[in-house]
């Protein structure tokens, strides 16, 4: 989803549902306030090696993608990312899965000789 799309949707957020209401916040908002402040403390640049701003999402792919190249299964981050089903999953981040899966039986070469 683009952050243009993002704008559109509405994040509900609670610090405690039984003490107040859930306040709606525009994701803009919180790019604003929350986000860019702390990538600014962390030093990140707003824009990627792709310049393209960085976002919520641009965050959640990386991380997904560093998950896998560290051995994460894709059925842990499937669950882990809240995905419907492991299809949609598999067809966002299965490259990765497949290229970090290459990698991994190329380090294992020689490991067993025959």
């Amino acid at each position: 989803m683009s952050l243009g799309h993002a704008r559109h949707i509405n994040l509900t957020l609670s610090a405690n549902e039984a003490s107040r209401p859930a306040t709606l916040l525009d994701p803009t908002v919180v790019l604003r306030r929350y986000l860019y402040p702390a990538m600014a403390c962390a030093g990140i640049p707003r824009v990627g090696p792709t310049l393209e701003k960085r976002t919520f999402h641009s965050f959640r792919h990386t991380f997904a993608k560093r998950a896998l190249e560290s051995g994460a299964q894709i059925t842990w981050l499937s669950r882990h990312l809240g995905h419907s089903t492991l299809k949609v999953t598999t067809d966002i981040y299965g490259h990765w899965e497949r290229a970090e899966r290459k990698l991994q039986a190329a380090k294992m070469e020689g490991a067993f000789p025959v």
